[in-house]
């Protein structure tokens, strides 16, 4: 399993036991049948290690779909983001009302 880890701050490998700590792991998101694309997808994992966490710019979900698509994304970010602005927005405009 490679992951972002809590205790060091960086992407590392850890078994699944040692990942899980004996809880409950649900996958929420089927690999590729295709063999080709498996290998792609660990490798771009494999490329990961060491890499230094960061909420804003590499955090789990980054790391995630980094592996998966190619493309370091999270939407859960993006999501708080425009909630956070609109929030502000909403702020400011009753502050003058």
């Amino acid at each position: 399993m490679i992951h972002n880890d809590k205790t060091t701050g960086r992407v590392i490998q850890s078994s699944m036991a040692e990942f899980s700590r004996g809880r409950l792991v649900i996958l929420r998101q089927k690999g590729p049948r295709d063999y080709a694309q498996r290998l792609a997808i660990a490798e771009r994992a494999r490329s990961l290690l060491g890499t230094n966490y960061d909420l804003f710019s590499f955090n789990c979900e980054h790391a995630a779909t980094w592996a998966q698509t190619g493309k370091a994304e999270s939407p859960q970010l993006q999501a708080a983001i425009v909630l956070g602005l609109l929030l502000f927005g909403l702020a400011l405009a009753s502050s003058k009302g």
